[in-house]
């Protein structure tokens, strides 16, 4: 062979190899809870959404976190964390969890402000 043609076949494979290795699944991707989050806390800037959960964290929409639902915390590990607290507009927020399977199963955050029921947030899975 030809020096041209031994340089354009490593050429060739070498190419090939990247294009492999960059088009490759990743081990470590990430796992994404979609819910149907619904809120009714006047507070709340997001009322009836799609949210997609990964890590206690809303990674979609973006630059979304739980108290744009009206819940105290940025955070929150739904159906496993039973109380989520914290202050809204002054006031203490308390929201206690419970599970509703009449038709499926809905995550339910009952809160209360100071002691006197405010709102509720919903999470269906998706």
């Amino acid at each position: 062979m030809k020096r041209f043609e031994k340089v354009f076949i490593a050429f060739c494979l070498i190419a090939t190899s990247v294009i492999t290795v960059a088009t490759s699944k990743v081990d470590d991707e990430i796992d994404i809870t979609l819910y149907g989050a619904a809120s009714n806390c006047s507070n709340a800037s997001i009322t009836n959404q799609v949210i997609g959960v990964t890590d206690n964290m809303i990674v979609s929409p973006d630059a979304t976190d739980f108290t744009d639902l009206g819940l105290p915390q940025p955070t929150l590990s739904i159906a496993t964390e039973t109380t989520t607290s914290g202050t809204v507009n002054a006031k203490t927020r308390v929201c206690t969890y419970s599970v509703n399977t009449t038709s499926g199963t809905l995550h339910v955050y009952s809160c209360l402000d100071d002691g006197n029921p405010e709102c509720m947030v919903t999470f269906a899975p998706q």
